[in-house]
C-alpha cells in the first residue's frame, strides 16, 4: 500500500504536529490560533487582545484529533475537579451525545483511545469509557462569533446572572458568582463544616492554589495522564501561570 499523496493534492503542513497543538482564544476574534508543541506556560494576561493559551474543546471532529480535549482529562481524573475530590470519589460521564459532526472513531480517539496505555493510576481512578453517540437528526450548525456576554443560573438562585465575557463581571462591575474567589469561599465553608462534623483533623486551607495541590490522589492521577500523553508522542499539557491561583479569601 502506497502512502504517497495523490497527484496535485497538497499535504497538510501541520500533519506531523497533529496531537501536539492547542487552541488559543483571542479577545478580538473567534478564530483559533494553532501553536506547535512546547512546554512553556500559557499567557495569563490576555485581556488586551494578547493571545491567551488555554486548553479548549475542538471546533470540529477532525481538529479534535489534534487537540487535548478537557473531556479526555475528565475521563481520567473525573469532572469534579481537585477541590471536590476532597469529598467525593471521581465522577465520570456515563454517556456523551453529540448534536452534530458525530464520528465514532474520531470521538472515541479524542475521548480515551489515545491514552489506553495509561499506568499507575490511584485506586479510585480509572480510564473511563463512556457510551458515545450522535442523534438521529443531526442539528444544523450555525457558525458565528460568540456573544460578548454569558448567562448562568442554578436551582436556588434568585435570578439569572449576566456577565461580560471579557471582564468576567456584571454590569455593576461585580465579579461573577462563579469566579474562582466565590467558589473557593463556598468550598472553604464546606471544608470547615465537614471537618468539624466528621472530626477530621486537616490543616486549615491557606491559598486557593495550596488547597488544590493538597488533593494528592487527584494530582497523582493527573500526572499519570500527562505521562500517558507524553508516552504517546502527544506533547505536553499546557500550563497557566500559578499566579492566577495564588490568592486567599482576604484578597
Amino acid at each position: 500500500m502506497s502512502c504517497a499523496p495523490r497527484p496535485g493534492r497538497q499535504t497538510n503542513p501541520h500533519s506531523k504536529a497533529r496531537g501536539q497543538r492547542w487552541r488559543t482564544k483571542i479577545e478580538s476574534g473567534e478564530a483559533p490560533y494553532l501553536r506547535t508543541h512546547n512546554n512553556h506556560p500559557g499567557t495569563w494576561d490576555g485581556l488586551q487582545g494578547e493571545r491567551l493559551l488555554t486548553m479548549s474543546c475542538s471546533a470540529n471532529q477532525r481538529s479534535s484529533l489534534s487537540q487535548y480535549s478537557p473531556m479526555s482529562k475528565w475521563n481520567v481524573v473525573g469532572f469534579q475537579g481537585s477541590l471536590m475530590s476532597y469529598f467525593t470519589e471521581p465522577l465520570y460521564f456515563s454517556s456523551i451525545i453529540l448534536g452534530s459532526l458525530y464520528h465514532a472513531d474520531h470521538l472515541s480517539r479524542a475521548m480515551y483511545q489515545r491514552i489506553t496505555e495509561i499506568e499507575d493510576l490511584p485506586l479510585t481512578f480509572a480510564l473511563n469509557r463512556p457510551l458515545l453517540s450522535g442523534i438521529s437528526n443531526a442539528e444544523a450548525r450555525q457558525p458565528g462569533k460568540a456573544p460578548n456576554f454569558s448567562i448562568n443560573w442554578t436551582v436556588g438562585d434568585q435570578g439569572l446572572e449576566v456577565i461580560n465575557a471579557t471582564t468576567g463581571k456584571d454590569d455593576l462591575g461585580r465579579p461573577s458568582r462563579l469566579c474562582k474567589h466565590a467558589l473557593y469561599s463556598r468550598w472553604v465553608n464546606l471544608h470547615c463544616k465537614l471537618s468539624s462534623a466528621l472530626r477530621i483533623r486537616t490543616s486549615k486551607p491557606t491559598t486557593y492554589h495550596d488547597s488544590k495541590q493538597a488533593a494528592a490522589e487527584y494530582h497523582e492521577a493527573k500526572q499519570a495522564l500527562i505521562r500517558a500523553f507524553h508516552k504517546g508522542g502527544l506533547g505536553a499539557w499546557v500550563k497557566k501561570p500559578t499566579e492566577q491561583d495564588q490568592f486567599d479569601l482576604a484578597a
